[in-house]
This record gives C-alpha cells, structure tokens and sequence, in this order.
C-alpha cells in the first residue's frame, strides 16, 4: 500500500527497506532482484535517486528475471537517472525497458516525453524509438508518439525521418482516403516537409 500512497509514512518506507533489505541478503536470486527493484522504489519515495539508480543497476542484467520484470527495472531506472538529472542515461535505460517489453505503455510514454523535453534531442531518436513499437506491430501507438515529434523536429532536417517513420506507420495500420489526408495535412504545415 505505501507505493500507492503519495503521503507514505517515513516509518512505513523505513520497515519497507528493511524488508527488501532482508530478501537481498537471504533471497533467491530472483527475489533478490525483485527485492532491489523495490529498495530502489523506496529510495524515490525517499528523494535519494542516485541510491534508487545504484540498486537497479546491479538488478537490471539479471538473468534471472523474466523480459517483462527486466523491462520494469529498466523503467525504474530510468526514472531515478531522470530524477537524479542524468537525462542521457535515463532515456537509455528507457530505450532498453522499450526493447524488452514494447507493449510497456508506462515506458513508451515516459521516453517520448524525455525525447520531448530534452533541449538537444532530435528525431532520430524519436524514430528509432518508433522503429521498436513497428516492429511489435504498435503502429497505432508509433503514429499517437511521433505526431508531437513531428510538431517539435518537422522543420529540423530530421523531421523528414519523422515524417518517414509516420509513413510506415500509415501503411502498415493500411492506408485509409481520411489516413493519406492526414498525412498530407500534417506535411502541409511543415514547409521542409512539403517536397517530399
């Protein structure tokens, strides 16, 4: 319950992190893993991010947790890189949490958004980043990422790989006359877009 709350008790994530201290120490090695991912958990709640990051590093190329407990640990990692301010790292363990699992929508969202917020990013991250959710059949949710990509990077040169990567999606979820219009709508209110 006190990972649901906004107002935990200190008291409550103190006896929390001693027991997650206590699976680290006796567990088996997948509780053990589990168990970091959950000390890290406190250690956010308790505003130490850079604690939070030490925990999940060690868990996050754990074998022995499943694709998906692998991809929430990336994802908390991430979250406690952003936290601690180390952008770079954040959205590469991001990337990583989006390989393993990319039907993990938290992940998928939360990347994009640092894409989006990041002063020097560009497209070519937002594409690579779409390429994933292709290759899962996600073109629906490629196409809702990449749209406030393309508002951000469409007159960037790397706004006609945004475009390009939005293309694919449109095909591959099948072209539509409202589709094609769109696109082309979209490509009208980009002037680097519209020779294409």
């Amino acid at each position: 319950e006190w990972s649901k709350s906004d107002s935990a008790k200190p008291a409550l994530l103190d006896s929390a992190a001693l027991a997650y201290r206590a699976a680290i120490k006796h567990g088996k090695a997948d509780s053990k893993a589990v168990a970091k991912n959950g000390l890290a958990l406190v250690y956010l709640r308790k505003g130490d991010p850079r604690a939070a990051a030490r925990e999940l590093a060690d868990a996050s190329d754990d074998k022995v947790l499943t694709p998906g407990q692998r991809s929430l640990v990336q994802y908390n990692l991430a979250r406690s890189l952003a936290a601690a301010s180390d952008t770079v790292a954040a959205l590469e363990a991001m990337r990583h949490s989006i390989q393993l699992r990319p039907d993990n929508d938290l992940a998928v969202d939360e990347a994009f958004s640092m894409l989006l917020r990041q002063g020097d990013a560009t497209g070519d991250s937002a594409v690579a980043l779409a390429g994933y959710l292709l290759r899962a059949n996600r073109s629906f949710a490629a196409m809702n990422q990449l749209r406030p990509c393309l508002d951000r990077w469409g007159d960037a040169p790397s706004g006609r790989l945004v475009f390009a990567q939005m293309l694919r999606a449109q095909a591959r979820l099948g072209v539509t006359p409202a589709g094609v219009a769109d696109l082309l709508q979209t490509a009208q209110a980009h002037p680097t877009l519209a020779p294409m």
